[in-house]
């Protein structure tokens, strides 16, 4: 494939990783997907439950009340087609706390989020907003009488209702954990003190599973979910359900293959950690 087909299928996809937290989401029609026949081994099946324990085993402890006004993160969103080991950068985030307002019982925090995407003519459009979450001190969580959404949390039921698995059986396969110490993102190594990190080391616990979304017996979409997870960037959890658990997840990448012009192309989608500050 040429590069100036590879440049157009950034913009042409029409893409199911609606699962990704809200990655790239202008690409998202699912009704351009076309199921793939049944053709591998997809291995031992999972129960969602199982899956959801080890999502909550991942994020367990995160604490929104250790939200401080000068807290950031920074994460790249880069997009992978077919063979291609270039990932292609398709935006950029920033999301950082810039107020905090303390009560006896309760504390407001304001985000701010710096949104940058690529156009379709390579330029990139920053979007800013600002966000207030607000954190009931006595349950340590975002009650839903504060915004009437549910607390911070990443489960199946989220990951299938983003990949517009209506109408399809959802089932799992192939789920792993493992955990790991790896190099910060450039910037937090160049820093001094290397962001409080001991040994200049990022602590990160891995969950990798494939979400499959069964059309029938037979046919079927199969979505690879690469999470990382650490507790040493600052938990700053935003967005219209909170399901987006930023900082703590620290990896999201999302790989399936897409039918373009009865072509099976590989997508791989990841919004990844490229700065923070705790």
């Amino acid at each position: 494939m040429g590069l100036g087909v590879s440049v157009r299928l950034l913009h042409s996809l029409h893409f199911l990783l609606a699962v990704t937290v809200p990655l790239l989401l202008t690409l998202l029609l699912a009704g351009c997907m076309k199921a793939t026949e049944k053709k591998e081994d997809l291995g031992p099946e999972f129960a969602a439950t199982a899956i959801n324990a080890a999502l909550a085993r991942a994020t367990a402890g995160a604490d929104p009340l250790q939200m401080a006004i000068g807290q950031y993160l920074d994460t790249d969103e880069t997009r992978v087609i077919l063979n291609n080991s270039v990932a292609t950068t398709m935006g950029a985030r920033r999301v950082e706390v810039i107020d905090r307002q303390d009560t006896t019982d309760k504390a407001k925090v304001t985000l701010r989020i710096s949104k940058a995407t690529r156009q379709e003519d390579g330029t990139f459009e920053t979007v800013v907003t600002e966000d207030s979450v607000a954190i009931d001190k006595t349950t340590t969580t975002i009650p839903a009488s504060l915004r009437a959404l549910p607390p911070p949390t990443l489960t199946v039921a989220t990951l299938a209702a983003r990949a517009n698995a209506a109408g399809s059986t959802t089932k799992f396969y192939h789920l792993q954990e493992s955990d790991a110490s790896i190099d910060p993102p450039v910037p937090v190594k160049a820093r001094a003190g290397c962001g409080g990190l001991s040994g200049c080391q990022l602590p990160v616990h891995y969950v990798q599973f494939d979400m499959v979304l069964w059309k029938d017996d037979v046919n079927y979409q199969k979505i690879s979910i690469d999470f990382a997870f650490s507790h040493a960037t600052p938990f700053l959890p935003f967005g219209a359900d909170f399901n987006q658990l930023s900082g703590v997840l620290i990896t999201d990448c999302r790989s399936t293959y897409v039918t373009v012009d009865g072509r099976n192309i590989y997508v791989r989608d990841c919004s990844t950690l490229a700065d923070f500050k705790k």
